[in-house]
């Protein structure tokens, strides 16, 4: 597993290059609403992974981890552009 890249890694990457990317290149109006929407569907997401149950490996719960981290991420980069 050391040469591989786990999931958290890969959606953590994802969600950090999606915002870094929308900040980047976007008018400040529209990256409000970009990130919103992200923020939307990382918690129906998060919400979505909780109603899944247990049992699935201590997959469930690293998604949930990886999930809220990409929450947190997307929380800071709205402020960052408020600011």
């Amino acid at each position: 597993m050391s040469s591989t890249i786990s999931r958290r890694d890969a959606v953590l990457g994802a969600a950090t290059v999606a915002v870094a990317a929308t900040v980047a290149t976007t008018a400040q109006a529209d990256q409000k609403g970009h990130l919103q929407a992200a923020l939307d569907q990382l918690q129906k997401a998060h919400k979505q992974l909780d109603a899944a149950g247990s049992g699935l490996g201590g997959h469930r719960g690293k998604a949930m981890r990886a999930t809220e981290q990409a929450i947190a991420e997307t929380k800071q980069a709205m402020k960052y552009i408020s600011s």
